[in-house]
C-alpha cells in the first residue's frame, strides 16, 4: 500500500492535519482544520502514487461533481477539491463515526441490533434522494454508511455514481464495465448491463441482510461462484437468523433481492415507506448498555 508521508501538523492548503481517520488504496481521510475559521473538515488526500493517474483522478473529481449538488441530512456534505503539492485531496463534511462494517464486525449482531431499524431507514431515505437527483450510488455496502452510536447516519462515496437510465449526464470513460463490491452487487450490474436505481435497492438488500444476519446474502468459495449465486440463487429466508426478525421486514428483504428488477420494489421511496409502517424485530432490542 502506497504510503503519503504526511503527518500530523502538516499542512494541506488551507487545512492542518490533525489525525490520520483511514487509509485505502488510493487515498487516505486526514482529520484537518481551518484554524482562521475554526473549522474542522475530513479531507480524502489521493496518495503521491496516484497523483498523475487519469482514473484515480477521474474518480475523484467525479466523486465531487456528484456530491457538490447533493443535500440532505443523511448524505456527507462535500465542500470543495483542490490541490496541494500535486495531491488532489476532496474537502468534506467531518462525521466522527465508524462504518456499518467496522460496527457490525466489532459488536456483532447483537450488538448492533437496536440500530438496524434507524440505520435502514435513514439509508433508504438518503438514497431515495439520491436517485431523485438522477444517480444511481452503484456501491452500496455497509462499508458507505457511517453510523454513530446514537444510529444517526451518512452515505458516503459517489466515485462510482451513475447517471439513471433515461438521464442526461456525462459518464465517466470506461464506465461500462462491471464495477462494485461483489458481495453487493446486483444481478444486472454483473451481467453488465445498465442499471437504475432498482440496482440500489437491491444491493441495500444485501446490507439489510447482513446486519440482521451477521453475513450477506451470498458468500462463495469463489469470485465465480459468488457471482453465479447473485444469478441464479435465491437467498436464504431471514427468519432462519433466529432474531426476532418479522416476517414483514424478511419480506421486504426478499423482494429488494428479486432477480429481476421488475419484481423488486418499483422506487427506493417505497422501500422507505414500508421500513417506517414495519418493525425490524418482533421485540423491540435494548442497547447493549440498558442490558
Amino acid at each position: 500500500m502506497a504510503l503519503s508521508a504526511l503527518s500530523v501538523q502538516d499542512r494541506i492548503g488551507e487545512f492542518r492535519l490533525v489525525s490520520l481517520v483511514g487509509t485505502g488504496r488510493h487515498c487516505e481521510v486526514w482529520e484537518g482544520v481551518d484554524d482562521d475559521r475554526r473549522k474542522r473538515v475530513a479531507l480524502k488526500i489521493l496518495l503521491p502514487d496516484f497523483a498523475k493517474n487519469r482514473e484515480q483522478i477521474a474518480l475523484l473529481r467525479h466523486e465531487y461533481s456528484v456530491g457538490r449538488g447533493l443535500d440532505h441530512p443523511n448524505i456527507i456534505h462535500i465542500d470543495g477539491i483542490n490541490t496541494h503539492r500535486n495531491l488532489l485531496y476532496l474537502a468534506m463534511e467531518l462525521f466522527a463515526a465508524q462504518n456499518a462494517k467496522q460496527m457490525l464486525l466489532h459488536d456483532g449482531v447483537e450488538g448492533i441490533a437496536h440500530l438496524v431499524q434507524p440505520i435502514a431507514e435513514q439509508a433508504a431515505a438518503a438514497l431515495g434522494y439520491l436517485h431523485s437527483k438522477g444517480w444511481v450510488h452503484r456501491d452500496v455496502k455497509p462499508d458507505n454508511f457511517l453510523v454513530t452510536r446514537e444510529g444517526d447516519l451518512r452515505l458516503i462515496d459517489f466515485a462510482l455514481a451513475e447517471r439513471r437510465k433515461g438521464m442526461l449526464g456525462k459518464l465517466l470513460p470506461g464506465r461500462s464495465k462491471i464495477q462494485g463490491t461483489r458481495s453487493y452487487m446486483s444481478p444486472e450490474q454483473i451481467r453488465g448491463q445498465g442499471v437504475d436505481h432498482r440496482a440500489d435497492i437491491y444491493s441495500l438488500g444485501c446490507v439489510l441482510h447482513e446486519l440482521v444476519s451477521g453475513k450477506p446474502p451470498f458468500t462463495g468459495q469463489t469470485t465465480q461462484d459468488l457471482l453465479t449465486k447473485h444469478l441464479r440463487q435465491a437467498p436464504p429466508p431471514l427468519e432462519a437468523a433466529g432474531r426476532d426478525v418479522t416476517t414483514a421486514f424478511a419480506e421486504l428483504v426478499r423482494q429488494m433481492l428479486a432477480k429481476n428488477p421488475a419484481r423488486r420494489p418499483r422506487h427506493m421511496e417505497e422501500v422507505h415507506r414500508a421500513l417506517r409502517g414495519l418493525q425490524v424485530f418482533s421485540r423491540i432490542p435494548a442497547p447493549p448498555s440498558a442490558r
